[in-house]
Order: C-alpha cells, then structure tokens, then sequence
C-alpha cells in the first residue's frame, strides 16, 4: 500500500482544520492511519475513496467502555497517540462524539491539565539546569556545554507545553 505523510501543525490550534483535511483526503483514497514520528507527521494509506467524518477524543488511559460508547455511536476507532488523542472516523451524518458544550469542555479539561502540569515542570527544569549552568562555570566549566544543550531541550519542551495550555485554557475562558 502507498503511504502519504503530511506535517501536523498542532491539533491544539486546528483540530478542525485537521479532521476537515482528513475527510478531503478520504475522498481522495488517502485514509488518516496513525500519527507518525512522535507526532509531528499525520500518515495516510492509500485505499478505496470514502466519504467520512472524523472526530478527536481526548481521554487519559482510556478504558474498554469508552471506545464501547463511542463504538456504538457508530464512531469507528482509527488511532489513539500517547494514550490522550484517539481519532475516530464514521459516515457522514453520524451524531458527533461530543454533542454539547459541557462535553466539549470536558474533553479539553483533562488535557489543559496535564499541559499546565508538563509547562510547570519543564519550567522548574529550565530553571536548575540555570542554576547548574551557573555552577559549572565557576567550578567545572565541562559540564557547560552539556547543560546548555540539556537547557535548550528543556525550553523547546516547555513551548511544546505551554502553547497548548493557553490555547485550551483561553477556549475554556472564552465560553
């Protein structure tokens, strides 16, 4: 089967954007399979075309009931990343997962959650390895160039956190 990768801009700023994409692709032959290098890649699979409505779900370490209830919504399970984002798709028409804003609230809370969590510990990070930094310059300056490297992971992952945890916490301010 051919496979097809685009870029994935953050489902956190165009998750509608992105399941609209995936329904255009559909009906092309390009179905959505899995999220590919950490994330960062969407992979399509070349198949038969469809006419499909996609939805995300948000759910920490989901168990078997809630892709049941989802299941008999007739939502079908396509792929799930890091346990939290489950991707579902159904036929045109399908009632949609969340039917109202309570339940779109809901869905972003757990998540806005664990971001601001992530943002705060990446944060308290960025902050030792300063401090170690500062240390290795005065009594091993070897240790510098390692723990400037550690200190630029550190902030690449604070963003990654913390753009997430405002977008989700101004949606749930906005309502």
């Amino acid at each position: 089967m051919k496979k097809k990768y685009r870029l994935n801009f953050g489902l956190a700023f165009f998750e509608k954007s992105t399941m609209q994409k995936f329904e255009k692709l559909a009906t092309q032959g390009w179905l959505f399979k899995r999220f590919a290098f950490g994330g960062f890649l969407l992979e399509f699979e070349q198949g038969e075309q469809q006419t499909l409505s996609y939805s995300l779900g948000f759910q920490s370490e989901p168990d078997s009931d809630y892709f049941e209830i989802v299941r008999a919504a007739g939502w079908r399970h396509v792929t799930s990343h890091f346990n939290e984002f489950h991707v579902f798709s159904a036929s045109p028409g399908t009632a949609p997962i969340y039917t109202n804003d309570e339940g779109e609230a809901e869905k972003y809370e757990e998540l806005n959650s664990s971001f601001g969590k992530a943002a705060l510990y990446t944060f308290l990070a960025i902050l030792a390895v300063t401090a170690l930094m500062m240390l290795s310059q005065i009594y091993f300056s070897l240790l510098y160039v390692p723990l400037q490297i550690l200190q630029y992971s550190c902030v690449a992952t604070f963003v990654f956190c913390l753009l997430p945890y405002c977008k989700y916490t101004y949606d749930r301010l906005k309502r």
